[in-house]
């Protein structure tokens, strides 16, 4: 008897669109590789293109299924404007959302700089 490596069925999510922000990474890489494996058409977005390339060639490997890579700075309204209108534009409707893109500098707040401060509401509150 085999032992099925992955617990969804790999039609579960056919014909869905995903898109995963912060998903060249951590646990949105990991995220966007089980929606494909699931059966979704998948994007991941993020700042840096080498790793959405990078994730983007593993999943396609693995799974055998395309995905887009997009660039988008969460903290930035004009730059997740532009990546919803592309993905309508270019993809139609998004089934599925997963809003991981964020950041933090592990430290005590007293020791955060303004700037610093205003980078992590960014990411993780204004930019969700």
């Amino acid at each position: 008897m085999s032992v099925p490596t992955h617990c969804y069925n790999p039609d579960l999510l056919k014909g869905k669109r995903a898109l995963v922000t912060g998903g060249g990474t951590g646990i949105g890489r990991a995220i966007a590789f089980e929606l494909a494996r699931a059966g979704a058409t998948v994007t991941i977005a993020a700042r840096q293109v080498e790793p959405l390339q990078a994730t983007a060639e593993a999943i396609a490997s693995e799974t055998q299924r395309p995905v887009k890579t997009r660039l988008v700075d969460i903290r930035d309204l004009d730059s997740v404007a532009q990546l919803a209108a592309a993905l309508e534009t270019e993809d139609g409707q998004t089934d599925i959302l997963i809003n991981n893109a964020g950041g933090q500098f592990p430290q005590a707040a007293e020791n955060y700089s303004p700037k610093g401060w205003r980078t992590i509401i960014d990411l993780n509150l204004n930019g969700t």
